[in-house]
């Protein structure tokens, strides 16, 4: 009796014994409805052995196995599972559709999944009850439908794993759970791959915010982030199995955008002009336009990129070539997507890793490493500089008089602010063998390092000629305009307007000569002005040149001011000027007998003039002002 329970348990089992499916199956490249029948002689049909991806030319083509007949079939209890080997197609058995993936025939398809269709007891019974010898119990069919959709590198060398089986319910949905698992599994690396060039987009990004000059850190990260987002795109859709109308939709117009910035990033890091913007547009507009008709949309791209590259080499193959190389490899591999040069894909441990999307995380990690050694490159480059740019502005400060001559009866005053770390401005007092005060303001044309080298040989040669003395202060203009155009072209582009003074203590009398410079004040104490207008060109600009000079009296509480015109050049919103009539206005209605103070409050009134704008030229102003009898500062 005991045996009983054993024979009926053996008995259950090989009842529900499923079948496997994998293996040989017959193909037919002809569109014929009758290939779903089970009497059609498909023995001199090619055979093709699954599980595989079937990728063909053929808009629609049929596959065929005959299988014993299932005990369960008469009970309607067969599930039958297909695998990966088409997006798209309609399942027959015994002549009798039993379902399909829903797209059949349509230009948008779903990504491949793996399937389950149900088996009625009529697909069964619907067999003829007699035929050929060889006629098979059952037979399965597929008419697979090929819209020739492209899903990109990421699937390019996904594997069909199956499961193909014809089986019970409970096994095929066990089946089906572990092949999408496995689906999922598969494309693992293709999540690595985001995460890699989505992180070193991110950190180029945060690191473009501290650089803002470095256009190239901005451009790569775009270019990261969008092919990021693309392949993120791309595991949704194969995930979900979404429609392919998502790839022309957003997949490839964000690797279009993705390639405008590597393009971008490219002419800088190869040390070239960007690309014309023409060149953009029409290599944009022709890849938008085979976005939607075409795999090969990227092309105009890669050409374009490997245009740049040749270039680069041409230039200067050993400075490119640590850049080029990685690019020209990348083009290669996006290149092997539609042209297949090597293989697709990497198969390991159930994984699938497209050889394209390993190129392009190497590529990325290759060229955030170059560039953040170039970055540190630079940057020793530019500390380098700003040391020697410290050590100029400390040079040029000290040529500065460091204090204010003690002259008896006077007040003298000066301030003067660069721009940048060195200026064009020159501001210099020192006393003449004859006892009298030498004043001078002047202003070299331009800014930086280059005005700053003309202003201070200007200063030794006009310091040189002021005190070897027996000239008039006209004669002394005349000459050094001369020695400058004496000097050559480069000298006479950086031509130099100044205006300087011979104070008189004794007889309390200036001499100005004004040489193309700004309008000089002089303030009496009765309110009134007199303007001290140039009397000829700036110094070097032409070759013998004769000025005149201005003596006159200089009467208790006057006041005298000479600047530069970033004094009155300061602007504030809306590109309003300062202005000399603002500066002689406040300068005029100064009550301060301290030189040192009324400056305080001319750069006080451009502070507040101004706000948070910044200066955008040097600033030099000096002061003299003459005290009444017995008064004291």
């Amino acid at each position: 009796m005991k045996i009983i329970p054993v024979l009926l348990l053996m008995t259950a089992s090989a009842v529900a014994q499923p079948l496997n499916l994998s293996g040989p199956w017959k193909l037919s490249a002809t569109d014929q409805a009758r290939w779903a029948q089970p009497d059609v002689d498909d023995s001199r049909w090619p055979t093709v052995t699954l599980p595989q991806r079937m990728p063909r030319n053929e808009r629609i083509y049929w596959l065929r196995r005959a299988v014993p007949t299932p005990a369960q079939a008469q009970a309607g209890q067969l599930q039958v599972t297909i695998g990966l080997v088409a997006e798209s197609y309609e399942i027959y058995v015994n002549g009798l559709r039993i379902g399909d993936t829903g797209d059949f025939g349509k230009s948008e398809i779903g990504f491949f999944q793996p399937r389950s269709f149900r088996v009625p007891s009529e697909a069964v019974t619907s067999m003829p009850a007699s035929g050929p010898a060889s006629s098979p119990a059952l037979v399965v069919a597929l008419r697979i439908w090929n819209p020739g959709a492209s899903w990109g590198s990421m699937t390019s060398g996904l594997r069909d794993r199956g499961p193909y089986w014809i089986t019970t319910s409970e096994h095929a949905n066990a089946e089906i759970d572990a092949a999408q698992k496995g689906l999922r599994l598969a494309l693992t690396p293709a999540l690595i791959v985001i995460a890699g060039e989505c992180g070193i987009g991110v950190c180029l990004l945060l690191l473009w915010f501290a650089e803002r000059d470095r256009g190239e850190l901005l451009f790569f990260a775009v270019y990261l982030i969008a092919t990021g987002i693309s392949l993120i795109l791309g595991i949704w859709v194969a995930f979900t199995g979404a429609s392919s109308f998502w790839f022309p939709l957003g997949f490839r117009p964000l690797n279009d955008v993705a390639f405008l910035f590597l393009c971008l990033a490219s002419a800088v890091f190869l040390r070239l002009r960007q690309p014309p913007w023409p060149v953009l547009a029409g290599a944009a507009a022709l890849s938008a336009a085979l976005t939607f008709r075409t795999v090969f949309y990227l092309i105009p791209w890669i050409i374009l990129l490997t245009w740049q590259c040749c270039r680069a080499l041409r230039m200067s193959a050993r400075r490119n070539l640590p850049f080029a190389l990685p690019l020209l490899l990348y083009a290669l591999a996006i290149l092997n997507n539609t042209v297949r040069i090597f293989p697709a894909s990497i198969d390991f441990a159930g994984m699938t890793l497209s050889v394209t999307n390993l190129i392009q995380l190497l590529f990325a990690g290759a060229m955030l490493i170059l560039m953040l050694a170039r970055l540190a490159s630079d940057r020793r480059e530019k500390q380098r500089l700003a040391s020697e740019l410290d050590s100029a502005r400390e040079i040029q400060q000290s040529l500065i008089p460091q204090s204010t001559p003690a002259i008896k009866g006077y007040s003298v005053g000066f301030r003067s602010s660069a721009c940048y770390e060195v200026g064009g401005d020159y501001l210099d007092i020192f006393a003449l063998p004859s006892g009298e005060q030498m004043m001078i303001v002047a202003d070299v044309a331009g800014k930086g390092l280059a005005a700053a080298l003309v202003g201070t040989a200007f200063r030794s040669a006009f310091r040189a000629a002021a005190s070897a003395g027996g000239a008039s202060l006209s004669d002394l203009a005349a000459r050094i305009s001369q020695q400058h155009w004496n000097e050559g072209p480069e000298a006479r582009r950086r031509y130099v307007t100044a205006i300087f003074l011979t104070l008189d203590p004794t007889n309390h009398c200036i001499s100005v000569v004004n040489a193309g410079h700004n309008t000089g004040f002089v303030v009496q104490s009765d309110g009134a002005v007199r303007m001290i207008e140039a009397s000829g060109p700036p110094l070097g600009i032409l070759p013998g040149v004769q000025y005149s000079a201005e003596t006159f009296p200089f009467p208790e509480g006057s006041r005298l001011l000479f600047y530069t015109d970033g004094v009155t050049e300061v602007f504030r919103e809306g590109d309003e000027e300062f202005g000399p009539e603002r500066l002689l206005e406040h300068f005029r209605e100064c009550r301060e007998r301290n030189c040192d103070r009324m400056l305080d409050s001319v750069w006080g009134a451009m502070k507040q003039f101004a706000g948070e704008i910044r200066q955008r030229d040097d600033m030099t102003a000096l002061a003299l002002f003459r005290m009444e009898s017995g008064s004291q500062v």
